[in-house]
């Protein structure tokens, strides 16, 4: 399972100012928590130099995916984290099912 979240930092510098504090105080420890109990596989994160941002999280499974999502806090940090960033997505990708031969 995969979660790819991607936004551009926001172009006024008040907003861009919150977003910094929030990341270090909120978010990166709430992350390397959830990497440190093993629920998160992994977490990287790219940015292209203009201030557009690629987040990528992988879980062993779903049941990993659904015990991190299941979580009040990530939804919590996420409508904390939503007005300071703009074009926000939230993607899910999860494994593709065959069918048996």
């Amino acid at each position: 399972m995969l979660l790819h979240i991607e936004w551009d930092d926001a172009r006024d510098e008040p907003r861009l100012k919150k977003y910094y504090q929030y990341n270090l105080e909120k978010n990166r420890p709430w992350w390397q928590k959830k990497i440190d109990e093993g629920i998160v596989k992994s977490a990287q994160g790219w940015g292209d130099g203009t201030g557009h941002i690629v987040h990528l999280t992988e879980f062993e499974d779903t049941e990993a995916f659904a015990k991190f999502w299941a979580d009040e806090k990530f939804h919590y940090l996420m409508l904390g984290f939503f007005p300071l960033v703009d074009n926000m997505k939230l993607r899910i990708f999860r494994p593709g099912m065959r069918p048996k031969s």
